[in-house]
């Protein structure tokens, strides 16, 4: 399928399977994980998605929450374990992105690597298949990839896949999702121009203000406020700019008073 080999192309793993949603890709890659005898599960604790805390509970797998600097983790602190799959957002709550590289390193092929790249497929200086064994992602609404649904299960090697037959037989997909998946590929280049110029943009205007984590790329801005009055005019900003925002603290994004502007939405 078109649709399919794009994406293998532009993420650079060579084995993919679309799935019917990025949850159930999550699921999967976490059942990949167990069957090869996994039983923990290292997760940030902030900028993840909401699935990392619950469904490795589902497969009877142990969770430990691994203190990042909002969101973005520590390499040097990652713990190295045989028995144990690391599972992390890039971009951290689509407003930070990580170092994988150096994380991958890290894990010396000791500790899985299970990377959600929901807010990065497509951008090769950021998501880069290299630095993870396995990769997932959403193409559902308020994504970079916003067909409405769908997702993907992608790996390094054949073996994951292969592992995995039989819970990946139960996965269905809509017929339409590789020919949507390949229209909206063909774009996407553009689509994080425009959402990283967008972003550089919501920075300046907002410099007087404590913007996290300024320096790393992202589609989305979290800006951190100290009391009612910044809250409210980071909130105004929006409102004038016609940028949808959510409030925090939240685990998918950061766990301090913060408005996160949500470029992404655009």
């Amino acid at each position: 399928m078109i649709g399919i080999q794009a994406l293998t192309k532009i993420i650079e793993h060579p084995y993919v399977e679309l799935t019917s949603r990025g949850n159930a890709a999550i699921f999967y890659a976490l059942y990949l994980a167990k069957k090869a005898g996994k039983t923990k599960v290292f997760i940030p604790d902030q900028g993840g998605w909401f699935t990392f805390k619950t469904y490795p509970a589902i497969l009877g797998m142990h969770v430990e929450v691994l203190k990042t600097d909002e969101g973005i983790l520590n390499q040097k602190t990652i713990p190295l374990s045989s028995d144990a799959v690391l599972l992390y957002a890039q971009p951290a709550g689509y407003f930070a992105a990580q170092d994988m590289e150096s994380i991958y390193k890290q894990c010396n092929e000791k500790t899985v690597v299970i990377v959600d790249v929901s807010g990065s497929i497509g951008d090769k200086e950021v998501c880069d298949g290299q630095y993870a064994d396995i990769m997932v992602g959403s193409f559902s609404e308020w994504k970079p990839i916003n067909i409405g649904y769908g997702g993907f299960l992608s790996a390094k090697e054949r073996k994951w896949l292969e592992s995995g037959k039989e819970i990946l037989s139960t996965n269905k997909v809509h017929p339409s999702l590789p020919d949507e998946l390949q229209k909206r590929l063909t774009g996407i280049s553009e689509r994080y121009t425009f959402f990283y110029k967008t972003a550089e943009r919501v920075k300046k205007d907002l410099s007087s203000y404590n913007i996290l984590r300024p320096d790393k790329k992202g589609i989305n801005v979290v800006v951190a406020y100290h009391n009612e009055k910044e809250k409210k005019g980071i909130i105004e900003y929006c409102n004038n700019h016609k940028f949808e925002y959510t409030l925090c603290p939240r685990y998918i994004r950061v766990k301090r008073p913060a408005v996160s502007i949500e470029i992404k939405r655009l």
